[in-house]
């Protein structure tokens, strides 16, 4: 399955990812979708995220500068 905006192949996650109010899937990979609207509720399969999610910023590593 494809994304009906930029026609990238979708992951599973992607591919099972449905509107909240119609049930419909939304096909529409993950950058295509941060473009919509907050009030636009879905509906996603957690446990076929591909992305580690980080709670905390302090999970951040920090690399210094270059001094040279």
């Amino acid at each position: 399955m494809r994304c009906d905006c930029c026609d990238k192949i979708l992951n599973g996650f992607e591919a099972t990812r449905k509107y909240k109010e119609s049930g419909e899937y939304v096909n529409m990979c993950n950058s295509c979708t941060s473009w919509l609207p907050p009030e636009v509720k879905l509906v996603s399969r957690s446990d076929l995220q591909p992305y580690e999610q980080v709670e905390d910023s302090d999970q951040f590593m920090e690399f210094p500068d270059d001094e040279e």
